[in-house]
């Protein structure tokens, strides 16, 4: 199951669809990694790493996830 790939179809807030090329869907609570990458105010490249948890099973090979920060990332909105 790690080597399929899927879209993000739809952003709804925290809520995110994601449709898969095959029937084959990750179970309910597992969590797919999306990594982001854009350009920056001074022109350079940044990541980041953004986790979604597969919430229920759509049908017609999608899922819907809620989204979860990445460890790093949450430590930097807390302040820790």
């Amino acid at each position: 199951m790690a080597d399929i790939k899927g879209k993000i179809v739809q952003v709804v807030g925290p809520v995110v669809d994601v449709e898969f090329e095959t029937e084959e869907l990750p179970e309910i609570r597992w969590a797919l990694k999306t990594v982001r990458t854009a350009i920056d105010d001074r022109g350079n490249e940044t990541s980041e790493e953004l986790y979604l948890e597969v919430a229920q099973h759509l049908g017609e090979k999608r899922v819907r996830t809620d989204s979860i920060w990445s460890n790093r990332r949450s430590c930097e909105r807390s302040g820790s």
